[in-house]
């Protein structure tokens, strides 16, 4: 009982802290978005015109589009929409008998406009057959070396979309990886 006993509270212990150090990372080392305007200096208030009419428009002139919605970019259809998977996936790396490392990644989608809620409800299944993807793929020894150089983050991505479209058909566009993680034992 002890020889099984002990394996699996090292186990979750590792998982615990691989999911405590992507937390932190996460939290604590990367920039908020407010943070890269503080520079711009104080930002004046306006109110708008007294017709209604967005203060840009009263002026005559055109707010440029956000960086961040995409707009203007003709790699992003207009009818997308992207959804951030809520928990992290994590991936053990086994050495010999034992796990050698953690591999701790986000995941995003691209979806179409409207989607969202067709998505959220087939979550489970999508989960588990993006976990099993990211298995093989570490099984195969892509989480080695220089695991995010981009033709082997091109192919875990196209990976990761044949198992997501799997589940949802042409619902989800492509799968995003937000952020990604290893932690060695």
């Amino acid at each position: 009982m002890k020889k099984i006993l002990i394996p699996v509270v090292m186990l979750v212990v590792g998982l615990g802290g691989g999911a405590g150090a992507a937390w932190v990372i996460a939290t604590f080392l990367s920039a908020p978005p407010e943070a890269a305007d503080a520079g711009a200096g104080p930002v004046a208030e306006s109110t708008p015109p007294a017709d209604g009419a967005p203060a840009d428009e009263a002026h005559g002139t055109e707010t440029p589009p956000s960086p961040s919605d995409g707009a203007g970019d003709p790699a992003v259809p207009e009818d997308a929409e992207f959804l951030r998977l809520n928990d992290q996936f994590m991936v053990p790396l086994v050495r010999g008998d034992s796990v050698a490392a953690l591999v701790v990644i986000t995941l995003g989608l691209e979806i179409g406009a409207g989607q969202s809620e067709a998505v959220r409800s087939r979550e489970p299944r999508l989960r588990a057959l993006l976990l099993q993807t990211l298995f093989d793929h570490a099984n195969t020894g892509a989480f080695e070396g220089m695991f995010t150089a981009s033709s082997n983050m091109r192919i875990l991505r196209e990976s990761l979309t044949r198992a997501a479209q799997e589940v949802s058909g042409d619902t989800i566009r492509a799968v995003l990886v937000l952020d990604i993680v290893r932690q060695d034992m």
